[in-house]
């Protein structure tokens, strides 16, 4: 509740740069791929948090948000790397449900992606001690939380702009996950990805089972 109020403090509610256009906008698209060389079509759909137009240059791009517990440069230089940012701006950009006419009729695809991040709270609730009689309240802690995105920014806008050369590259590497899937599934033998036991924030909780053997 705190971030949404500080993120309301932010951008208000008529945004500097952007007119919103729609919010949560369904898009699904067909995606041709082969399976044993035989044609094996598939559909990729999903929902983008928002479609707005820039207010100075009339280009259109898709807002999308995220949340971090740090943003750095590295953090933000990652961004154009993950595969979620790369389907919803390469593949969704593409479809027609995001595709509007602009002011002189003519059809518009999105420039790119806007990704709205938000910073989460590193403060923690007070509690009793040799400092304090009482755990802190609710009420001080939500101003205490409120005074922590006042004090410098927490919110942070990048932009992707979106390119042809990109676009394709990751049209092909989804044909060619969806491939695999196929071929594993076909065979009955998924290969283990251990890369993924650890991220950066948790071990995967299934962890001491694959372990035990």
């Amino acid at each position: 509740i705190v971030m949404c109020q500080a993120y309301a403090n932010k951008w208000g509610v008529d945004d500097p740069e952007f007119d919103v256009i729609e919010t949560e906008v369904e898009w699904s698209l067909p995606m041709g791929a082969t399976l044993d060389g035989v044609p094996a079509p598939f559909w990729m759909a999903g929902v983008v948090d928002g479609l707005v137009k820039d207010k100075e240059t009339g280009e259109t791009w898709i807002i999308e948000h995220k949340t971090a517990s740090k943003v750095d440069g590295s953090y933000l230089e990652r961004l154009w790397s993950d595969l979620q940012v790369r389907i919803y701006g390469h593949i969704a950009g593409d479809t027609v449900d995001l595709v509007i006419k602009n002011d002189k009729g003519a059809l518009q695809r999105p420039t790119g992606v806007v990704y709205n991040v938000l910073l989460k709270p590193t403060l923690r609730r007070l509690k009793a001690g040799k400092r304090r009689l009482v755990d802190e309240d609710d009420q001080q802690f939500i101003a205490r939380l409120l005074d922590w995105y006042e004090v410098e920014d927490r919110f942070i806008r990048e932009y992707l702009p979106l390119n042809s050369l990109e676009r394709d590259q990751t049209r092909t590497e989804v044909k060619e996950a969806f491939e695999l899937l196929q071929f594993a599934r076909k065979r009955g033998y998924w290969v283990e990805s251990r890369s993924r036991c650890y991220e950066l924030t948790f071990t995967c909780p299934f962890l001491s089972i694959c372990r035990s053997g």
